[in-house]
């Protein structure tokens, strides 16, 4: 027969197991951080060329379920004129545009995965002098030309924080601008 002291230390271990688990199962269930999920994001797929803005949100949406998230939990804006129409106006002198923002302020980290992006297929070539239109703005962090191929195609990096729905956010796009006319 069981003894009744040995009984409950039985019950109480099976207790301490079942709430050990149920914390386990909190702490795993927990939505990833959004801003480790838009920089990566970024770097997964804004720099990829050839996507539309219907494929780069689901590519987005693919990498957030992939780390355990759910929906859409950062804004992108995307456009590139060389596939077709764009949902929104683009930056004048640009042909593609892909950008994440996130609640914050976490210029520090998005320009180091930024930077970390540029070396990495596809290769951002060297810098060079910002085109006309393109400045450090209010905000900015980090911005960069970059010369991607000999043709003269140019892409412009910025990292920095504004003014969003929700109070301050951090943001990273690339814009591509083609190659001049000449």
């Amino acid at each position: 027969m069981t003894s009744l002291p040995h009984w409950r230390l039985l019950q109480g271990l099976c207790i301490a197991g079942a709430v050990a688990f149920a914390a386990g199962q909190a702490v795993a269930d927990e939505a990833p951080d959004t801003a480790a999920l838009a920089q990566s994001g970024f770097a997964a797929i804004c720099t990829n060329p050839g996507q539309t803005a219907a494929v780069m949100e689901a590519r987005m949406r693919a990498h957030v379920a992939s780390a355990g998230g759910s929906g859409l939990p950062f804004g992108t804006s995307f456009y590139d004129t060389t596939l077709g129409d764009t949902p929104e106006d683009p930056t004048p002198g640009t042909n593609r545009r892909c950008e994440v923002s996130f609640p914050g302020d976490h210029v520090e980290d998005a320009t180091e995965t930024l930077r970390a992006a540029m070396q990495g297929p596809p290769v951002f070539g060297t810098v060079t002098d910002l085109p006309d239109g393109f400045a450090a703005r209010n905000g900015t962090h980090f911005i960069q030309a970059r010369l991607l191929n000999s043709r003269g195609i140019r892409a412009v990096v910025h990292v920095g924080t504004r003014d969003g729905p929700d109070g301050q956010e951090t943001f990273i796009n690339v814009e591509r601008l083609p190659p001049p006319a000449d």
